[in-house]
């Protein structure tokens, strides 16, 4: 698949039109300059063809962006470098262009002059271009990506400097099992995705919100490929900025939309704090796998290190019905646990289980120990059948829904996750009555 990059120095608006051009607010945009930290990679169709664009990210001087930039420049099929259409020519500017003549590019690059709002079709375009073509690109357009001005020019012009090749279609029927590594702010998580990968993907910081848009990169295992998302996390509520509140929506947006299995990274160093039971409780309304990676492990011990898991699971009993793995993402020691409890966790995700086992299983265990319930309000279940995966979701038929409490309940999910191989997922129970509950029925 042929890459598309966007460059250019900071606060021209290329996040507004890499969003415009794949047709979602994937990137988050803001009056901030600098706001895009991190390579964000998608995909854009153009004629049934597709293509991989990649936003390039700010650091903090520009003399930091050099290496990456050579680098972009040279991987790239084709480069949109973006500019302001309202400002002079910059110093920035002009380094960029020196570096796309050094690399033979300039015939790969289209000049995007950005921000002429309401200018792109009056006569007053011309003359604001004049300026540009000082820089001597020979593929120029006037654009405004915030009013999508002039925007299917940019398109036409993707698929005019890259010919129509079969080759470059990507197989859409490719399945592979998504993964979000998820956790307050720097905590190692952009290490991990980068030890996953092989390379380079995310940016590594000590500074807290180094990653604000969730980053995308896939992994092959073996014999499974993995979509992984390096996502945004938030802090205490009170401590929050009006930015990474932005960031924190987009991550439980995409958590509840690609539904992935998730990677809950818990400091060793820190132990477990309120606010992480508050988190993983907000991931648990979304009915996704949870796995818990205990990382730091390299600051401890062996004894020491499976002390303090022992502690903070004696001390917070609902992690006890999650799936954990001790890492250290610095030293990249134990990924391949990771990678096979995903694997595993996501195969049970998505199991289904025959009624005729679900029926035999749950009359055994009542059979052997049949649960108590208060005087005159006495659960008997006659029939149970799944009804759908990811979660698996289970239907009870009762003699009346009112009487299936809490203990009911969780007696149910602990028979089917020791009978029917279901541990450390999540499971959703219903239950049908044929009580009629209507108030205005007399008995």
């Amino acid at each position: 698949m042929k890459k598309i990059w966007l460059l250019g120095r900071t606060n021209v608006w290329k996040s507004t039109l890499f969003n415009k051009l794949i047709g979602n607010h994937r990137a988050i945009i803001t009056d901030i300059a600098g706001t895009t930290r991190e390579f964000l990679v998608d995909e854009i169709v153009l004629w049934s063809q597709y293509y991989e664009i990649t936003d390039a990210p700010w650091l903090d001087t520009f003399e930091q962006e050099i290496p990456f930039l050579e680098h972009i420049i040279q991987e790239s099929d084709l480069l949109l470098f973006v500019v302001d259409g309202k400002q002079e020519i910059w110093k920035n500017d002009q380094h960029i262009k020196q570096m796309i003549m050094k690399a033979n590019k300039m015939h790969q690059t289209v000049l995007l002059v950005n921000k002429l709002d309401g200018k792109v079709y009056s006569d007053e375009v011309f003359s604001l271009l004049a300026e540009w073509y000082q820089l001597w690109f020979e593929h120029v357009v006037a654009l405004s990506a915030e009013q999508a001005e002039w925007i299917e020019s940019v398109r036409d012009m993707i698929q005019e400097l890259i010919p129509d090749d079969q080759s470059w279609t990507i197989d859409t029927d490719q399945s592979y099992i998504p993964l979000a590594i998820l956790w307050k702010p720097n905590a190692w998580k952009s290490t991990l995705i980068n030890a996953l990968s092989g390379e380079w993907i995310a940016t590594v910081s000590d500074t807290p919100w180094t990653t604000l848009d969730y980053l995308t990169t896939m992994v092959t295992y073996r014999w499974s490929v993995f979509k992984v998302f390096d996502t945004a996390w938030i802090r205490k509520k009170w401590k929050t900025v009006w930015l990474e509140r932005i960031a924190f929506e987009k991550t439980k947006a995409m958590i509840q939309y690609v539904k992935p299995v998730v990677v809950f990274m818990i400091d060793l160093e820190e132990w477990f704090t309120k606010r992480d039971g508050t988190l993983l409780a907000e991931i648990e309304q979304f009915g996704v796998p949870i796995l818990l990676a205990f990382n730091k492990i390299d600051c401890f011990s062996k004894d020491e290190s499976r002390y303090r898991v022992a502690m903070i699971l004696k001390k917070n009993s609902f992690l006890e019905h999650m799936q954990r793995v001790l890492i250290s993402a610095q030293e990249t020691l134990w990924l391949d646990a990771v990678c096979k409890e995903v694997i595993a966790l996501h195969k049970k995700w998505n199991s289904r289980i025959s009624t005729w086992l679900l029926n035999k299983v749950l009359t055994k265990a009542w059979l052997l120990s049949p649960p108590r319930f208060p005087k005159n309000k006495i659960c008997k279940w006659k029939y149970i059948s799944q009804v759908s995966v990811a979660p698996p979701t289970f239907m009870l038929s009762v003699n009346n829904k009112e009487y299936a409490n809490f203990s009911f309940q969780a007696r149910i999910k602990n028979v089917l996750r020791k009978e029917c191989n279901l541990w450390w997922v999540p499971l959703r129970l219903s239950f049908n009555s044929k009580i009629d509950t209507n108030p205005y029925l007399s008995d």
